[in-house]
């Protein structure tokens, strides 16, 4: 049997052609089938490959899978009119005339608690819009929000929220 190479001889290398690499893997997966199949040939002479299928299984196979129940998920929700939920126009931004559009990630818990949140997109790059950034972050953590649910039993899940802040 001609000697494979070592594996590590098989690395990738920027210009080498394809089919240097299909050889090589050719050559490695026909020595795997030369050695499993004397393994096969014995197994063969023993009949323990002979096929007997029993109808009972067949039956069972051929029957259909039973139906999965659907899934009802709910997002959660809060009281948009609630005060306390509306990111309020900090100072600083009035006086350098900040807008933009802040996006928030949060986790929202069984409870109806915000946990966590991500900044996903800032409504800028001054110290303004990240005061920005910030409100909209405490406004959703001061939030009560009624929790997701799946199946009626409350779940934690993740949220995403757009804030666009503007003087019109």
């Amino acid at each position: 049997m001609e000697m494979l190479p070592k594996m590590g001889t098989l690395k990738m290398r920027a210009g080498s052609p394809p089919d240097e690499y299909r050889y090589h893997f050719a050559k490695l997966f026909s020595a795997v089938i030369a050695c499993k199949g004397a393994q096969l040939d014995q197994l063969a002479d023993s009949g323990a490959l002979d096929a007997s299928v029993d109808p009972d299984l067949v039956a069972k196979v051929d029957s259909p899978a039973p139906a999965l129940p659907l899934k009802t998920l709910v997002s959660p929700s809060y009281d948009t009119s609630s005060t306390e939920c509306r990111p309020q126009m900090p100072a600083i931004a009035v006086r350098t005339g900040a807008s933009g559009v802040t996006k928030l990630k949060f986790l929202v818990e069984q409870s109806g608690r915000v946990s966590k949140f991500w900044i996903v997109q800032s409504s800028g790059d001054t110290l303004a819009h990240k005061v920005l950034d910030l409100q909209a972050a405490a406004a959703m953590a001061a939030c009560r929000f009624n929790p997701g649910k799946e199946n009626g039993v409350p779940i934690d899940q993740l949220v995403t929220q757009e804030f666009r802040w503007s003087f019109e």
